[in-house]
């Protein structure tokens, strides 16, 4: 009989070899009145498509904020998407804590703030439990379960993830990680930006009457 993952929504590919990440931007996704989603995409990803895309044939309140996340290990509400691109098998590793570490802070970034590429990674514990990890895309799957085992009890196995959002857990730092990220703010539309400054503009006076 086929291994499952720990969550058990798919079958168990150990890798005896790490799996490399691929550059991508991690993101947290608000809106007043629903939950709040962790998305990773595109590096040259605008943040008004982030939101086109989350509030495409949703009805309600929206979501209208956008942050972004540099580094850090976050808690998930689960592993349940409605899209996911994954590649590679599963790193199976195992947490040399006898209790999970505490939460670490969360270090505020600017919007702007140039970073070093990061890439994300999906892990589940093996009580079931998600998380995602986003580190700088250098680091490979064994490198990451290495950094992460003295942090974790029991047993683990993390995913690389290239594209998908999933939906946060209400405290977002876990394992003793210092969370890095930008606080969520709503996008200015190129085309409201441009309206505005049409608007802005001093209109050229009228001519005389003849």
């Amino acid at each position: 009989m086929t291994e499952r993952t720990f969550d058990g929504r798919a079958d168990l590919v150990a890798m005896e070899v790490p799996v490399t990440g691929r550059a991508s931007r991690t993101v947290l996704i608000r809106g007043e009145g629903l939950p709040d989603l962790i998305g990773v995409g595109a590096v040259d990803l605008p943040d008004d498509r982030w939101l086109s895309i989350e509030n495409r044939g949703r009805e309600g309140p929206l979501y209208s904020q956008v942050g972004t996340i540099r580094q850090g290990v976050l808690a998930l509400a689960g592993t349940v998407t409605r899209s996911a691109m994954l590649r590679g098998g599963h790193t199976l590793g195992q947490g040399a804590s006898a209790r999970e570490s505490a939460g670490g802070r969360i270090v505020p970034t600017e919007p702007g703030e140039a970073a070093c590429g990061t890439a994300s990674w999906i892990g589940v514990k093996e009580d079931g439990t998600a998380f995602m990890v986003v580190a700088n895309v250098a680091w490979d799957s064994f490198q990451l379960r290495a950094a992460l085992a003295p942090h974790v009890a029991g047993a683990f196995h993390l995913q690389h993830l290239w594209a998908g959002t999933y939906q946060a857990a209400p405290v977002l730092p876990i394992f003793g990680w210092d969370l890095a990220m930008s606080a969520p703010v709503e996008p200015v539309l190129a085309a409201s930006k441009a309206a505005s400054e049409t608007e802005e503009a001093p209109r050229s006076p009228r001519a005389p009457l003849g």
